[in-house]
């Protein structure tokens, strides 16, 4: 489907003024119906937007709507302003800059900026004109300062585009601080050359300034003191390591509750039914375009939109500076027509690529892309906080629209700051983190210059024995520098190779086509035809895969190897096919192994530590035990939960451990070998079984030796990834055969949750097959 059609349409139906949610859904489903060769139905489409809501991480989103709902209607505003205003309520714009610091404030309370705008400007423009200031320009102040509330954290808007870019939302809230503060501190130093300019009624301000002082300071502190508790509490209990972005949200709102029903008693528990029931509708609005935006993400990644628009902006220049001003152009015009989490959902996918190709650390352009957004929010025609502000003063929208440019000239100042001055986001990030840039970069993405020697036995197909052209699509959630990724690689490279270009292979990694269970889904459905994940991540379409996660279930990688190429193979194919799927082999990026800041010789110094592991009830039931807590978390959140003390340790093949970054707040790396990091590749069953004979032979061919590829460059890998821990300060301690004796002992357990999960005989049968591999090796 023709790229400039596809987006002459999607503003068409936009400019009609069509519902958001409904104009992604349909878009969704159009090139399926113009074209049948595409894949991606209305099934497709329908799972693709249930699939786009299941995340952990926008549960914050309905929590930090209602608490800011909740204060709003507790009147804290007001006592946010009169605090500050005691402060520098007699400098010259004193009361126009305590209204900026208080949309400040308020937008670490709200994380909204329509919601800013409402609560400060129903209170701050009436005082700002019996000041003696212009209606349009306090009306001005409030519309522009409230887009802070999408930039200083909490917000929602970086919530979704953690959910959406698959980072952290816990670094994007640090990340938010000090731009956000930028561009409040700009908007003031406008206030202040506005009233140089226009003069001010002193008169009228030193009265107010006195009564302020005649009520006393710590008569206004003790008033705003729980109000200004309430940002230090969200994000103190995140940073602290306490809790995640989500749990603060819940935190957000009983603690807004508290304050309005029994500190400030300006809520009555007969109001709340109301407030609850405007943050359920407001929220199911978001949640439809949330679900309608992530089928439409997915449909114009398969597309390949985003790799085309990619490259045909570096096209244009590989400079980094022009390339993020010409992003920066295209944000603020998307800015001006949808609002902003639509937008979040649609350039994310699309402009994310572009930005990590030039270096861009995905949580700066995280703040660079909301930046853009809050701008929208202020600009026509969409302009939510000109409705808000227009509804409150009854000033014309496009007159005040007019009336804001100079505050919008200062705030696009500060955007290209913040544009091309990374640390101005990313410095505290570094600051609380101390993390450094991603390792695992510094393992080459490239084919090794010896990979045709993995095919060169495959005997070529002449392509006139070869009926049509085969175009096929790989997705996977891990990063083109990743074990998986390199042995797609491989085989898309081979299968062309050997066919004269007629079978194509096109790979989708870092999680383009959604999660592993997301992706999986489509391969099973036919959507798409090949995928690769680890085999924990296909206990939910093939429950037989269980038995993998028996822990310490083989001696070394040779063993497991030895099965994964052996007669159990065909067992597990059984299964597989019943799924709906054809294996097509299996590699490994080693074992799953233990980090921690304890050295861990004996069983014994196991004992309470809070270990991060994945949400599989075997996995916890393992770790716990051994006398450890287990502890699941998101694995974004893992850096930051090790180094604020949230969790001790965590375990992951050492593939993941340097790609976290985790060597940099582990002091050991405990080579506890406890369950293998298998590597899952199938293929959908129809798509497979209808290929021609000699096409399917070519594939098993090809298949067999981009595995043999994988776990050769998985052992070199692995290498280089020891090293760089090693480089980092930390200890590879290797334990006594006893102790990892020990740990099989205690996790025979999960082989009887195992066994009364999925029958005694294919776990027979595994053992059987182990233990012929370890009578090979003697």
């Amino acid at each position: 489907m023709n790229i400039g059609f596809f987006f002459v349409l999607l503003g068409a139906l936009l400019f009609i003024a069509l519902p958001v949610g409904g104009v992604f859904t349909l878009l969704s489903t159009v090139p399926n119906l113009l074209n049948g060769q595409f894949t991606f139905g209305i099934s497709d489409v329908a799972r693709a937007m249930f699939s786009g809501l299941n995340s952990f991480t926008l549960l914050a989103v309905p929590m930090f709507m209602v608490s800011g709902m909740i204060m709003a209607q507790g009147g804290i505003s007001k006592k946010l302003f009169n605090f500050f205003g005691y402060f520098i309520g007699n400098k010259t714009a004193g009361f126009p800059c305590a209204v900026v610091a208080t949309c400040m404030f308020y937008a670490a309370i709200s994380g909204s900026s329509p919601a800013t705008v409402s609560a400060v400007g129903a209170m701050t423009i009436p005082f700002l004109v019996s000041m003696g200031y212009e209606k349009i320009f306090a009306t001005s102040i409030v519309t522009v300062a409230g887009g802070l509330g999408v930039i200083i954290p909490p917000s929602i808007s970086y919530i979704v585009y953690a959910s959406t870019a698959n980072c952290s939302p816990s670094k994007l809230f640090i990340a938010g601080i000090i731009p956000g503060i930028l561009i409040g501190v700009s908007l003031m130093g406008y206030c202040w050359i506005y009233c140089r300019k226009h003069g001010e009624d002193k008169e009228k301000l030193n009265a107010s300034y006195r009564k302020l002082h005649e009520q006393g300071l710590w008569k206004l502190f003790r008033e705003s003191f729980f109000a200004l508790m309430t940002p230090v509490i969200i994000l103190g209990t995140i940073y602290s390591g306490v809790c995640s972005p989500t749990e603060a949200a819940v935190i957000s709102v009983f603690y807004g509750l508290f304050i309005c029903l029994f500190v400030y008693k300006t809520l009555q528990f007969q109001d709340l039914g109301k407030v609850f029931m405007e943050g359920a509708k407001t929220y199911v609005n978001i949640l439809f375009v949330i679900a309608a935006a992530a089928a439409f993400a997915k449909v114009i990644t398969l597309l390949r939109y985003p790799q085309t628009i990619s490259t045909a902006v570096l096209a244009i220049s590989d400079n980094k500076y022009v390339v993020l001003l010409i992003m920066n152009i295209i944000m603020l015009i998307c800015g001006m027509f949808i609002d902003n989490i639509p937008n979040i959902m649609i350039l994310t996918p699309i402009m994310v690529p572009v930005a990590t190709a030039l270096g861009v650390d995905p949580i700066h352009f995280g703040i660079i892309m909301t930046c853009n957004l809050a701008i929208g929010m202020v600009t026509p025609p969409m302009g939510i906080n000109l409705f808000v502000a227009s509804g409150l003063t009854k000033i014309p929208m496009l007159k005040l629209a007019r009336a804001t440019v100079p505050f919008l000239a200062t705030f696009l100042l500060s955007l290209m700051l913040i544009t091309n001055i990374p640390g101005i986001s990313m410095g505290l990030v570094s600051a609380l983190s101390k993390e450094k840039a991603k390792v695992a970069s510094n393992i080459s993405t490239a084919l090794d210059a010896d990979a045709d020697e993995f095919g060169k036995n495959i005997q070529p197909l002449d392509p006139s024995e070869i009926p049509g052209e085969y175009h096929w699509r790989a997705a996977m959630t891990v990063a083109d520098s990743s074990i998986n990724y390199q042995m797609v690689a491989e085989f898309a490279h081979l299968l062309k190779e050997k066919s004269g270009g007629k079978i194509t292979v096109d790979l989708y990694p870092g999680g383009q086509l959604g999660n592993t269970t997301e992706f999986t889904e489509a391969v099973v459905s036919g959507s798409i035809e090949i995928g690769t994940g680890m085999t924990t991540d296909l206990v939910d379409f093939i429950p037989q895969y269980a038995v993998f996660d028996m822990p310490n279930l083989f001696d070394n990688v040779g063993q497991m190897r030895t099965v994964l190429n052996g007669p159990f193979v065909q067992v597990m194919n059984q299964y597989c096919n019943a799924g709906g799927i054809q294996m097509l082999g299996y590699s490994d990026a080693g074992f799953r192994e233990l980090t921690t800041n304890k050295k861990v010789t004996k069983l014994e110094d196991l004992q309470g530590q809070k270990i991060r592991v994945m949400t599989n009830k075997y996995h916890i039931a393992y770790w716990n035990a051994l006398g450890a807590a287990a502890t699941p978390m998101q694995f974004t959140e893992v850096f930051m939960g090790l180094q604020q003390g949230t969790i001790d340790g965590e375990e992951n093949p050492y593939m993941n451990i340097v790609g976290n970054n985790v060597q940099e707040v582990q002091k050991y790396v405990v080579e506890t070998n406890h369950v293998g990091h298998i590597i899952t590749f199938f293929m959908n069953k129809d798509v497979y079984n209808s290929l021609p004979d000699n096409v399917r032979k070519l594939v098993d061919e090809c298949a067999a030796a981009a595995t043999a590829y994988g776990n050769r460059r998985a052992d070199k890998s692995i290498q280089q990834y020891k090293q760089t821990c090693i480089d980092a300060g930390c200890e590879i301690v290797t334990l006594d055969p006893q102790v990892i004796a020990q740990l099989r002992e205690k996790g025979k357990v999960v082989y009887d949750m195992v066994r009364k999960d999925q029958g005694s005989e294919i776990v027979d049968q595994l053992l059987q097959a182990v233990d012929q591999a370890r009578k090979a090796e003697k």
